[in-house]
């Protein structure tokens, strides 16, 4: 279900790669074209809807002082307008700036060349979408009044010079998690079986 957009369109733009993956083997990388300076571009995922949803990807930004990355940006669709809801703007100077259209706020410095998760917890119900970066939560967004389902997640930049790669990507229905999805999300419980002592790691209170 994956579409590129903007100056993304040809073939040596964006392809899969089996390097540096954070998860299996194969990565989707965005290379830089240089006879399309600025244009903006990139790759979107179409959202399913759920009450309370997950969306994250792992996310490698090639350098600074070159591309601007606007990371796991979340769109709602009206007609031809796209309204922009949320995400990760990480600014070519090296700063990382979160929030809404309305409300953008810098939270710290950004490194190229590494991997980072960048998540958000979406929730209809209290209208809220808290954003996480290598899972810790950095910020917490209002959803706009109106606002009762996301469309799509793009992860897109303006093509100065330098790319960026996408691994891990989930869209997870946060009231549905099997246990195997929470033993994997947040928990590690071993050994397996256990006689004795029974070792939990978990990055939540319990």
């Amino acid at each position: 279900n994956w579409e590129n957009w903007g100056y993304v369109f040809e073939e040596n733009s964006n392809v899969l790669v089996s390097n540096i993956a954070t998860h299996g083997s194969n990565i989707a990388e965005v290379t830089a074209n240089d006879d399309y300076i600025e244009y903006w571009g990139g790759l979107l995922y179409p959202l399913p809807y759920y009450e309370r949803m997950s969306i994250s990807a792992d996310i490698y930004l090639e350098d600074i002082e070159n591309s601007d990355y606007d990371m796991l940006s979340l769109y709602v669709i009206n007609g031809d307008e796209y309204e922009y809801i949320s995400g990760f703007y990480f600014n070519y100077s090296g700063t990382l700036e979160v929030g809404s259209q309305d409300s953008i706020v810098e939270i710290q410095d950004w490194k190229p060349k590494q991997w980072h998760n960048v998540k958000a917890n979406v929730d209809f119900e209290t209208k809220k979408i808290d954003l996480f970066l290598n899972n810790v939560k950095v910020h917490t967004v209002d959803l706009p009044a109106g606002v009762t389902k996301l469309d799509e997640v793009d992860f897109e930049f303006d093509n100065y010079f330098t790319g960026f790669k996408i691994d891990n990507f989930k869209v997870q229905d946060l009231d549905n998690l099997s246990v195997s999805d929470l033993e994997k999300k947040d928990l590690k419980m071993y050994p397996n079986p256990a006689k004795d002592v029974l070792n939990i790691d978990t990055l939540k209170n319990i």
